[in-house]
């Protein structure tokens, strides 16, 4: 019996031993297995990363331009229109229905939402705007109620006669921009306001970029005049 016990024991020892061997041969394969691969999607993941901020840098790019076109272009139909003598004397002589009629022929040729006529104390006294359908209208301001602008705003227009306000809420992002109107002899006989939708030049654009990227990024693109923002 004795011999047969060794025997055993020699056995146990050996088993004991291959296990051994087979579990630090497993841990010296799949250790460098597993730290590679680790190390693979860690640089896939920061190459992935990498790649979409330059994607998205680029989107935002492109956005501030076609934006900043569309500024300057509205811009400068705004500057003519400001120019006009009829509007000119239209405002002096109080025809705020002659005024509407220029606004909405106006308005119909550009891509911006609303165009006002603003009086030097801030009221507002002819309006258009393009409803839900894209068509322009005529806003009707007749009545006893008056409308005037934010005291913010008429503030702002006294130091600053031509400024820009980019609007941020939910679910809506607008850049007003106000333009004065000079009589022949100088003197500021109202303003123009017109507001273009940013978010649906986005719209139309098709981009992903979220509205707060295209604020931020559209601020350093508008660089004339004064500007100020109200949240």
């Amino acid at each position: 019996m004795r011999p047969l016990f060794k025997k055993n024991k020699l056995k146990q020892a050996t088993g004991t031993l291959r296990n051994n061997l087979i579990l630090w041969f497993l841990l010296f394969s799949l250790v460098p297995v597993i730290f590679v691969t680790g190390f693979s999607l860690q640089q896939s993941r920061s190459a992935l990363d990498k790649e979409l901020y330059q994607r998205i840098n680029g989107n935002a790019r492109e956005l501030e331009l076609t934006l900043g076109d569309i500024d300057k272009i509205l811009s400068s139909k705004t500057e003519k229109l400001a120019g006009d003598r009829t509007l000119t004397f239209y405002l002096s002589t109080g025809k705020n229905g002659e005024i509407n009629t220029l606004l909405t022929d106006w308005l119909a040729t550009t891509s911006a939402a609303r165009i006002s006529a603003i009086q030097p104390d801030g009221k507002i006294i002819a309006s258009a705007f393009r409803d839900s359908d894209g068509k322009v209208k005529a806003e009707n301001l007749s009545g006893d109620k008056e409308f005037f602008v934010t005291e913010a705003v008429a503030n702002n227009l006294k130091d600053n006669p031509r400024s820009k306000l980019i609007e941020a809420q939910k679910n809506k992002l607008e850049l007003t921009s106000y333009y004065p109107v000079f009589s022949k002899s100088g003197k500021i006989t109202g303003y123009l306001e017109n507001v273009l939708s940013l978010q649906q030049e986005i719209r139309d654009l098709q981009t992903g970029i979220s509205m707060r990227q295209i604020q931020l990024g559209f601020l350093n693109q508008v660089n004339e005049g004064s500007s100020w923002r109200i949240s």
